[in-house]
């Protein structure tokens, strides 16, 4: 469960450990609650109250046991070169609702067609330097937008 002044929670599907603090960190710091998953265990955000038993669990599990407002989801992970398609092909038979941006170090059109087909919001190179502005943009917009259409939903 979130609390008011938090924006929305988020799983953050990526094996890279240095991309992995610096995503999650500028996240929390505009006040999202960030799950982290590296391809085979899961770290759960400090201000998390939700609990997995379990650290080790698949990356679908974790999406599929917790209500993320938002997921970002890196291709390549843990050798994996379709790892985060592979999981958002998964999620979407699961929940076409959970908005999901992608991201790679390579932009591969064919991922990057895939992707849309799949119904991402976005596509972000994670190019040197990496831009963590628009990333964070990314994720208000699109927190924002589900926000609007769960209200529109709920009425």
């Amino acid at each position: 469960m979130i609390k008011m002044e938090d924006k929305g929670y988020i799983f953050l599907l990526e094996d890279d450990e240095d991309l992995q603090s610096i995503i999650s960190q500028a996240l929390e710091i505009h006040d999202y609650i960030v799950d982290v998953h590296d391809g085979e265990k899961i770290r759960k955000s400090q201000k998390s109250t939700e609990e997995i038993k379990e650290k080790m669990v698949r990356p679908l599990d974790a999406v599929r046991k917790m209500r993320y407002d938002l997921a970002i989801l890196d291709i390549n992970v843990k050798g994996d070169s379709q790892g985060g398609l592979n999981l958002l092909k998964h999620l979407r038979r699961y929940d076409k609702e959970i908005p999901i941006i992608m991201t790679s170090k390579y932009s591969y059109q064919g991922n990057v067609v895939d992707s849309i087909e799949y119904g991402v919001h976005d596509f972000i190179v994670k190019q040197f330097p990496f831009d963590l502005e628009r990333l964070v943009n990314e994720v208000d917009r699109t927190i924002e937008y589900k926000k609007i259409k769960d209200i529109e939903n709920s009425l």
